[in-house]
């Protein structure tokens, strides 16, 4: 059904598009298979060489009445496209995806009628994480969402709430929620342009004073996994210091609110163990430029570090793969470590799919 002309619909969905002919058909089918009508759909095509740009205005055409597009004159990056499309998004609340995921029919209606009954600032909901291997073929699958449906009313509620979303990796995405587009501008939030976890500090700024958030027991996002080989993968060169920028952020998040229990402590001791073994065997790869002696004084200069001093205590990893390193690195073994992190950088790369279940808990 069209909208009503000149009415604005109750959600926007933001689409940045770059390079994604190959899956970008199925995005924007899965979200015009809505059982919800009131959206609009933006896509914003941030300068694709491919073919995106005009499978966007095809889709345009097809739909008028839910579908507009942008096209970006040099390409940004997703941060940016993300900021053109919130200046010009008219919903009650908006949404992100990615051109490369899909959606169930149903998320629409289910969120918007929360969104609806509680007036909150944000709904929140679980994803499916999909793993394809280098042929395109899932291997398996992986359901992370909240427990139950639940009002997060109170602003204390939902703070001390938000630390376990982290510790389900729900907190940081931005394709997992409806957010209330009036306070996104009132607060002048946008998406600063970092190579990973923009999305991560654009919910710490978000939720630092939300006073209200609602979580749906679902997981109608699909997320793709793809796993690359490292020869074709993405090398991010400040991979760790934008994750620690992560776990510290959260950590004084919670400073701030006077709620950094033993207990937070833990989760994000958890996190720092995780990135700093994921920086590890990424510090293998010929591309970071690190000889054996290099990476040895990176490790010694992570077990000197203020987060390792205000977090190491407390850590309490809960995978095969984190239990291995959690003993080494409160015994600051580094000859240990080290050697643990080339067989992690030689699975992850010979066996992605063995890696990927090693990181699950159990």
């Amino acid at each position: 059904m069209a909208q009503e002309a000149g009415r604005a619909p109750f959600i926007t969905l933001i689409m940045p598009v770059y390079n994604a002919e190959k899956y970008l058909r199925a995005a924007i089918d899965s979200v015009l298979a809505q059982t919800f009508s009131d959206f609009e759909l933006l896509l914003v095509d941030d300068c694709s060489p491919d073919g995106s740009g005009a499978i966007c205005d095809e889709f345009a055409r097809n739909a008028p009445e839910k579908i507009r597009v942008l096209h970006l004159e040099k390409n940004g990056g997703p941060s940016n496209a993300r900021n053109m499309a919130l200046q010009q998004a008219r919903g009650t609340y908006v949404c992100f995806m990615d051109s490369d995921d899909t959606i169930d029919p149903d998320l629409f209606e289910r969120a918007a009628a929360a969104a609806k009954e509680y007036g909150v600032s944000a709904v929140i909901y679980g994803m499916v994480e999909e793993y394809y291997d280098q042929k395109g073929k899932l291997k398996y699958t992986k359901c992370i969402a909240p427990e139950q449906n639940r009002l997060l009313s109170d602003q204390t509620e939902l703070r001390k709430e938000i630390i376990h979303l982290e510790e389900r990796t729900l907190y940081g995405y931005a394709s997992n929620k409806l957010y209330d587009l009036a306070r996104i501008r009132q607060t002048g939030l946008c998406f600063e342009n970092l190579t990973l976890n923009e999305d991560t500090v654009f919910n710490i700024r978000y939720f630092t004073e939300a006073p209200s958030a609602y979580l749906l027991a679902m997981a109608p996002y699909h997320y793709g996994k793809r796993l690359e080989s490292s020869v074709t993968s993405r090398f991010v060169p400040d991979y760790y210091e934008l994750q620690m920028l992560r776990v510290r952020m959260i950590y004084e998040q919670y400073l701030s609110w006077n709620l950094c229990t033993a207990e937070v402590r833990k989760i994000l001791g958890n996190l720092y163990i995780r990135y700093t073994v994921s920086a590890l065997q990424r510090n293998c790869d010929p591309r970071a430029g690190m000889d054996h002696a290099a990476r040895r004084a990176w490790l010694q200069a992570q077990f000197s570090s203020e987060m390792y001093a205000a977090l190491c205590a407390d850590w309490a990893p809960e995978n095969r793969l984190l239990r291995v390193f959690a003993p080494l690195f409160r015994k600051k073994r580094v000859g240990l470590s080290l050697f643990c992190g080339r067989v992690v950088y030689v699975v992850k790369n010979k066996m992605p799919i063995v890696f990927a279940r090693l990181k699950q808990k159990n």
